[in-house]
């Protein structure tokens, strides 16, 4: 049932926001769990090669599924901080480039909004830098919350940060998106 779901999900978001295939694509590639539709294949594939060629087939199976992993990893390290699981620099330019793309051709606005931690050098300085470390990661945690999952954030470094609201119609929307944006990230952190 997950790989319907998903389907179901790609085609929705696709359609509401007009999305092509390939976007659509691109999105599931880097929101959600890449490899769930391929595992659920891959099961199958298992299962079906075990009954028809015997144990072996299934293991020359396994392990192509083990390079492929291991490629969808390397390309994560290349596009996503590591701290936070944002995209980084190099991610976010990718998904900017998706979103001019895509507003060129719909021509519905989008968003580009830049955040930056005030008094976070004083967290590191006074606590020390784990406690800056951890609050990098709630910072992370808390964008992530906050957007929609057809937007982008990413960790530019430091204490930098960019979202990308793509199909944002009208000025109030994207107020309400800062201001939730803004709401999350305001609130407390409490670190043991």
């Amino acid at each position: 049932y997950g790989a319907i779901t998903i389907v179901m999900a790609a085609i929705t978001i696709g359609l509401r926001d007009g999305l092509n295939a390939r976007e659509c694509l691109a999105l599931f590639d880097s929101s959600w769990r890449r490899t769930l539709v391929a595992e659920c294949v891959i099961g199958w594939v298992l299962a079906y090669l075990y009954q028809a060629l015997g144990w072996w087939a299934a293991v020359v199976c396994v392990a192509l599924v083990f390079l492929v992993w291991e490629a969808y990893d390397d390309r994560d390290r290349i596009s996503h901080d590591e701290m936070t699981g944002l995209l980084n620099r190099h991610g976010m330019m990718q998904q900017l480039g998706s979103a001019v793309a895509r507003v060129r051709r719909s021509g519905v606005p989008g968003v580009l909004i830049m955040l930056d931690l005030d008094g976070f050098k004083a967290i590191n300085d006074t606590y020390g830098h784990e406690a800056g470390d951890e609050v990098l990661q709630v910072v992370g945690e808390r964008l992530l919350g906050s957007i929609r999952i057809t937007d982008s954030a990413a960790r530019m470094g430091g204490d930098e940060f960019v979202v990308v609201l793509p199909g944002v119609r009208d000025v109030s929307a994207a107020r309400t998106l800062a201001e939730r944006i803004h709401t999350h990230l305001g609130e407390p952190i409490y670190m043991a």
